[in-house]
């Protein structure tokens, strides 16, 4: 690595100015000037020095993806080298870590790891590497209970969740603060290509989360997305399928919102055009009270008496 336009004078200046507390050292590693930081080495640089963050200069390499000078166990506000270091997706440093015996399962103060940091932002190699070196797959933070697959799903990273699909990933897993699995959760964000995923591993198509109830059918109806319905219901979904807080079908929801275009395609699949809710409020009703007078005319046309039962 190049350590051209290093002035031993100006690295003294800024370590003098710097609010942080670095010193020679940090700033040396920080700026990747990895013949500097072997030089100071050699002339007795204190490796366990610590800024006012209490983090050290080689933590500090961590972060700016410097390989050679990687080799700390310290911590930064909880947050390990590993884990800046897989969060940021230096491959070549998660690598070194890792050959130099860092922890795999290293944890922050709220519970991420190396593996759920890097299937958060994506970082395929990462993921690879850190599940090489056997890197719990169903790990999960404290706060939400989110495993690197419902993390990468919710980020999009379709390569990341095939990636741990294919090493047996749970595509079942939820989330503890919106009761989503992945399924659902592709759906919601209208990912179609990640939701193909889950479905190809035997995704339970009629799941629900824990808040109303919603299968992943009546969330792509509400928004009114066409192409997922048809690929749910290609894979058996439940075109009756009611949520269990409104007790409403998909049908309903399309209607509520005014997707013609996936009201029709519900109806073809044979949807119950006089559906009702739990307080029989039908998707006709619903239509009306929306002002969507080109749902209401093809209920209409499908047979549609009742508004309110």
């Amino acid at each position: 690595m190049a350590s051209g336009g290093f002035n031993q004078e100006i690295l003294a200046i800024l370590s003098k100015r710097d609010k942080a507390g670095w010193g020679l050292l940090h700033w040396a590693a920080f700026c990747g000037y990895e013949k500097v930081v072997q030089r100071l080495l050699e002339k007795g640089a204190d490796i366990a020095r610590k800024d006012r963050s209490g983090q050290t200069a080689l933590s500090t390499a961590a972060i700016k993806e410097q390989e050679a000078v990687v080799e700390s166990k310290d911590r930064r506000g909880g947050r390990a080298p590993l884990l800046l270091a897989a969060g940021n997706g230096h491959e070549a440093v998660v690598k070194l870590l890792l050959e130099k015996g860092a922890n795999v399962e290293c944890r922050s103060y709220n519970g991420e790891r190396p593996l759920w940091c890097a299937a958060e932002k994506g970082h395929e190699v990462v993921v690879k590497l850190l599940l090489e070196k056997g890197a719990d797959i169903e790990c999960k933070d404290t706060y939400y209970g989110s495993t690197p697959l419902w993390l990468a799903v919710e980020g999009g990273h379709e390569a990341v969740v095939k990636l741990l699909l294919e090493k047996g990933a749970n595509v079942e897993s939820t989330n503890s603060y919106y009761g989503y699995t992945p399924l659902p959760l592709a759906v919601r964000q209208g990912r179609e290509a990640i939701m193909k995923l889950p479905l190809e591993k035997g995704a339970d198509v009629e799941s629900k989360d824990s808040y109303y109830g919603h299968t992943p059918l009546s969330l792509a109806a509400w928004q009114g997305r066409e192409a997922i319905m048809e690929l749910l219901l290609e894979k058996g979904a439940d075109v009756e399928s009611k949520d269990s807080d409104y007790g409403r079908t998909p049908l309903s929801w399309a209607a509520e919102k005014g997707h013609k275009a996936a009201v029709k395609l519900l109806l073809e699949k044979g949807a119950d055009v006089e559906s009702k809710g739990s307080i029989g409020q039908t998707p006709l009703f619903l239509a009306a009270c929306g002002g969507h007078k080109a749902v209401v005319k093809l209920l209409l046309e499908k047979g549609a008496e009742n508004l309110l039962d």
